[in-house]
């Protein structure tokens, strides 16, 4: 019989250690993905790290809090009308003369746009340069070309490093001449 008891020591002493091997390399797995997933390479979703909720990180490491969705409008006026040429049916030339104004839902992005507005501004009038007449008259031209400033208000942001979410302008003179 002590053969047998011998058997069934040396038995469970295996399986002690193959549980204690199991239980280091489980513990192991956790601590790595909880470690991942604190440092924000990983997300709760999967998806790499890239929620649109998550903190997004600028080129210099800086951390950033991701846009306000709701909150108080606020508006940046660009001082200085953008005044431009453009061409007219016929290959007459007209002119473009527009007021803007500016609105986000956070001061810095704001602050981020003052900062940036030579460049805006020079970018904004090549976008108004680049127009036709005839496709700015009507409401639909207008509406498409708001957009379109939108869009180079906050590529120039982007570009610059900064948070881009302008959520929108506004036309707050358009004359055409």
């Amino acid at each position: 019989m002590r053969v047998t008891s011998k058997a069934a020591q040396r038995g469970s002493g295996k399986l002690v250690l193959i549980l204690l091997v199991v239980l280091i390399a489980l513990l192991l797995a956790v601590g790595s993905a909880a470690a991942l997933y604190l440092t924000g390479v990983i997300s709760p979703l999967g998806n790499g790290g890239n929620d649109v909720e998550e903190v997004a990180e600028s080129e210099a490491g800086e951390q950033r809090p991701p846009a306000p969705s709701r909150g108080q409008a606020r508006y940046l006026e660009m001082e200085d009308a953008i005044t431009v040429n453009i061409s007219r049916e016929g290959g007459r030339r007209a002119i473009l003369q527009v007021n803007l104004q500016l609105m986000a839902r956070d001061e810095e992005i704001l602050d981020s746009v003052e900062e940036h507005m030579p460049l805006i501004r020079n970018n904004l009038i090549s976008l108004f340069g680049d127009q036709q007449f005839e496709d700015i008259t009507s409401r639909d031209g207008k509406n498409a070309l708001r957009e379109e400033a939108l869009e180079e208000v906050n590529r120039v942001l982007e570009d610059e490093g900064e948070w881009p979410h302008v959520e929108a302008v506004y036309f707050t003179n358009f004359v055409t001449q």
